[in-house]
C-alpha cells in the first residue's frame, strides 16, 4: 500500500507540475483569444488558433513570403487563391488543400500553400483548455 501511494504521488506532482507548453508564447506575444464560443448554447468553450504576430503578422508574412509564379505571369493566370489548412496541437501547419471557391490554377495554389506551410509557429485552438486540432482557411489575391 505505501509503495501505491508513493507511485500515485509522484504521478500527481509530475501532473501538476506539467506547465503549459505555449503559456510562454502567448505572454510574449499578447495573446488573445480570437474568438470564444463559449456564450452560445451547448458550445463549450472554444478558441480558434492564433499566429504568433496574429491576423496583421500572417498577412504580412505572406507578402513577404510570396513570389508570383512566372509560369503564372507568362500565362496571365491571376485571381484569389484560397486554401483550406489545420493547425494541430503541437501549433503546427498541417492537411493543406484548396477550397472549391479557389481559382483553379494549380501554380497559384501551390504557391499559397507553400509559403502557409512554412508559417509559424501558431498557438493551437483550445476546447476546455485542452489544446486540439482546428481547421482554417486563408485567401491571396494574386493580381498581373
Amino acid at each position: 500500500m505505501k509503495n501505491l501511494l508513493i507511485v500515485f504521488c509522484t504521478i500527481s506532482s509530475l501532473f501538476a507540475n506539467a506547465q503549459d507548453p505555449f503559456a510562454e508564447l502567448e505572454a510574449k506575444h499578447n495573446f488573445r483569444p480570437v474568438m470564444n464560443i463559449g456564450f452560445l448554447p451547448g458550445k463549450a468553450t472554444t478558441v480558434f488558433p492564433q499566429y504568433i504576430e496574429g491576423k496583421a503578422g500572417l498577412d504580412k508574412f505572406i507578402k513577404a513570403e510570396i513570389n508570383y509564379p512566372e509560369a503564372a505571369k507568362e500565362q496571365g493566370l491571376a485571381g484569389r487563391v484560397i486554401i483550406s489548412y489545420a493547425i494541430n496541437d503541437k501549433g503546427e501547419v498541417v492537411n493543406l488543400s484548396k477550397t472549391k471557391e479557389s481559382v483553379q490554377d494549380d501554380v497559384l495554389i501551390d504557391e499559397l500553400i507553400r509559403v502557409v506551410q512554412k508559417s509559424g509557429p501558431w498557438i493551437p485552438g483550445k476546447v476546455e483548455d485542452n489544446y486540439e486540432k482546428m481547421k482554417m482557411t486563408v485567401s491571396y489575391e494574386f493580381v498581373l
